[in-house]
């Protein structure tokens, strides 16, 4: 009976220990899971961050071009202004040159 009792609590440490194993293994599992899950995410923010870099990089590139270009817009239009004065001043010469020669003619 003592025999009896022993082989009893002997099993029943068993199958502790080997529901205890199986616990190991099924946390082993999930860990394992989780730090793959973990590199998949650092991978995927190197990722977007390096995307992001590259954005904020082309963002100053066309930053720079638009600042070149309103540059020029501006130049464009301040030549446009100045010959629009010139050629106003010119025609005005023209036409005082030309009342000059008609008042010559009549005179």
């Amino acid at each position: 009976e003592r025999r009896e009792g022993k082989k009893m609590a002997d099993e029943e440490a068993l199958r502790k220990i080997r529901s205890v194993e199986e616990q190991i293994d099924i946390l082993n599992k999930k860990l394992s899971l989780a730090k793959q899950e973990e590199d998949a995410l650092l991978s995927e923010m190197d990722v977007t961050g390096q995307a992001f870099e590259d954005m904020q990089e082309q963002n100053i590139r066309l930053m720079q071009q638009l600042r070149e270009k309103d540059d020029a817009n501006f130049k464009l239009m301040s030549e446009r202004i100045k010959s629009n004065q010139i050629h106003k001043l010119l025609k005005e010469e023209k036409e005082e040159l030309a009342d000059q020669l008609l008042t010559l003619k009549t005179q």
